[in-house]
């Protein structure tokens, strides 16, 4: 399935949502954070939840954001504001409840923690 989006319900989406013809990078995250996290648009009522997804995955996953700085990564947290601000922005990845959120989170935590053990094994 190819990913369809659109940010033209955001408001000031032109400003906030572009510059110089490339998508924000909060923007382009966002877009991207919805799979991992199971929304599809961002609304008034589920900002917030939004937000805990968000933040629930850069504890225990990784960051959606980053910068490079003398050559090593540099995480860069979404806040609260950068989600309120994208209010409108929606895509057609699929929803999870929260519930489904939890383990699919519980699944990628232990997933990590495989990885880092068999890197450290070397």
């Amino acid at each position: 399935m190819a990913l369809n989006w659109s940010v033209e319900n955001v408001k000031d989406y032109k400003n906030l949502c572009w510059s110089e013809d490339r998508l924000n990078p909060v923007t382009e995250a966002l877009i991207w954070a919805g799979n991992s996290l199971g929304f599809n648009i961002i609304t008034e009522r589920n900002y917030e939840e939004v937000y805990i997804r968000v933040h629930m995955w850069e504890h225990g996953v990784c960051s959606f954001l980053q910068k490079h700085e003398n050559g090593e990564s540099v995480d860069i947290p979404l806040t609260l504001k950068d989600i309120q601000q994208h209010i409108g922005l929606n895509t057609n990845w699929s929803t999870m409840t929260n519930a489904a959120f939890n383990k699919h989170l519980a699944a990628a935590m232990r997933r990590d923690a495989t990885r880092v053990i068999e890197k450290q094994k070397k």
